[in-house]
């Protein structure tokens, strides 16, 4: 019986066809974390204004110059007179 289980151990270890393990291991493939390059971040959207009041707010900050509560664009195309 150990005869038979040394026979199969030495069929299943036989050398299978393959890449050997010095080219499997090679070190050129372990190159660590790779940048990234053809991706960006967006960034983050204002809300829209939703009364008047608010894009008119917004349109006196942007033109002094200083950052908008919300986005005046898309209300006054939506309300154009």
């Amino acid at each position: 019986m150990t005869n038979i289980a040394l026979v199969m151990a030495a069929l299943l270890m036989q050398h299978a066809p393959g890449p050997g393990v010095g080219e499997r291991t090679n070190p050129d493939r372990f190159g660590g974390p790779t940048p990234v390059t053809d991706k960006f971040i967006l960034p983050p959207k204002i809300p829209d204004c939703r009364t008047k009041e608010q894009a008119d707010e917004a349109l006196r900050a942007k033109q002094a110059g200083d950052l908008e509560p919300c986005d005046p664009e898309r209300y006054n195309r939506a309300h154009r007179d």
